[in-house]
């Protein structure tokens, strides 16, 4: 383009993938793009599958980072630790809807079978702005409404003590095991191209 050399969005971040020196870097640069659906997802991965194998490793990791629905590296970060840990792997930034399909929330993460939302709630996103903190508070609101519990977790706690957190959604399940799930409907979207809301389950 005008003298310089180009190449479409998922083999530039595929480039980077492979080229840059930090994990963290290559998670924030490919889950934006995904996040602000700059690019599809099955595209990212036929790069990596048609590209050179050397220097993908952590771009693979990635990738699972992003089919599993999450979609921030504080969220990617809370996925490694429950990985880790003995707990069950939430749902990542589904949907959730009334009996009749309307709204509710998406939640960070989210345990339909006790209905308990995992809100990794940054200081920076949710709370410097008024109309983000404004709307923080509106969807715990919301949560509080339809019966969903809430667990809401800091980066810098999953960055610092993972240990507190675990035990924190630990004791969260343990406390509310048996408890009958709210009455809503998990909408799970095409995490490939990130967009759609093809299939739903109570």
């Amino acid at each position: 383009v005008r003298g310089y050399p180009v190449v479409p969005l998922p083999r530039a971040v595929f480039d980077v993938g492979r080229r840059h020196p930090s994990r963290a870097a290559i998670r924030a640069i490919t889950l934006e793009a995904v996040q602000r659906r700059m690019l599809e997802i099955d595209d990212l991965a036929e790069e990596i599958r048609l590209g050179q194998r050397q220097w993908t490793a952590v771009m693979r990791d990635v990738l699972g980072d992003a089919l599993s629905g999450v979609r921030s590296v504080p969220e990617a970060g809370l996925r490694d630790i429950v990985i880790a840990s003995d707990l069950p792997e939430p749902l990542w930034n589904c949907r959730l809807e009334t009996a009749d399909g309307q709204f509710i929330a998406e939640p960070d993460g989210y345990y339909a079978d006790i209905g308990l939302a995992l809100e990794v709630d940054s200081r920076e996103h949710h709370y410097k702005r008024a109309d983000n903190f404004a709307a923080t508070w509106s969807r715990h609101g919301v949560y509080n409404r339809h019966r969903i519990l809430a667990e809401r977790i800091l980066p810098e706690t999953i960055r610092d003590d993972p240990v507190s957190v675990i035990a924190a959604i630990r004791g969260t399940r343990e406390a509310n095991a048996g408890r009958t799930p709210p009455d809503v409907c998990v909408a799970t979207a095409d995490v490939t191209s990130g967009r759609g809301v093809p299939r739903r389950s109570r």
